[in-house]
């Protein structure tokens, strides 16, 4: 294990209003502690621009000058509540909407002097953004687990998942196990330098 994307926090699937992650602090330094580079990520329902700058002030605020080894991540899921569309999902953005918050965000983290990165599943990256804009801007981090019926167990692009951008991040399992962690956690291999230094 070389490094790990921490989450610093998240806004709520009801309101969209930002929350501290309480384990932040100790999982940055437990995992510098241990020689593991860190980045971290936000668990995004912003539906605007405005939504989008008031979570980066948020973040902006928590890291407190902390230096990071690697970028600040914006991760957008619609989740639900109740069984109804949470904030971001109840929204029903366009796919030129929801390209315009994720750069809006990743724009105003590298503005206060982090790197941004995108991270979404491959389906959605497809079909639910312009990639092609993030990705000439920004790094990517795509999830794509192996399914039964791949062709090899190493497999991102596919017939059914025809991505042409590029990516850093992979992330090819959500059943990974780490020693002193009980649950599953994700695993992701880092292809290309994605350092903020």
């Amino acid at each position: 294990i070389e490094f790990a994307i921490i989450r610093i926090g998240y806004s709520s699937l009801s309101d969209g209003t930002p929350n501290l992650d309480s384990t932040y602090s100790y999982n940055i330094q437990a995992a510098r502690a241990a020689g593991v580079k860190v980045g971290v990520y936000y668990y995004s329902q912003a539906t605007n621009v405005a939504e989008a700058n008031r979570e980066v002030n948020f973040i902006i605020n928590n890291l407190n000058g902390i230096k990071l080894d690697l970028p600040v991540v914006y991760d957008a899921e619609c989740g639900t509540v109740n069984g109804e569309p949470g904030h971001l999902g109840a929204a029903d953005l366009s796919k030129e909407e929801w390209t315009k918050v994720a750069i809006a965000f990743c724009d105003g983290i590298e503005a206060r002097g982090y790197e941004a990165m995108f991270y979404g599943s491959i389906s959605k990256v497809i079909s639910a953004i312009d990639y092609k804009t993030i990705d000439s801007k920004y790094q990517m981090w795509i999830a794509r687990y192996r399914r039964k019926g791949d062709a090899t167990p190493n497999q991102l692009i596919t017939a059914n998942y025809p991505y042409s951008g590029q990516y850093e991040f992979w992330q090819y399992s959500d059943h990974g196990r780490v020693d002193g962690i009980s649950t599953y956690v994700d695993l992701d291999i880092l292809y290309a330098p994605a350092s903020s230094s």
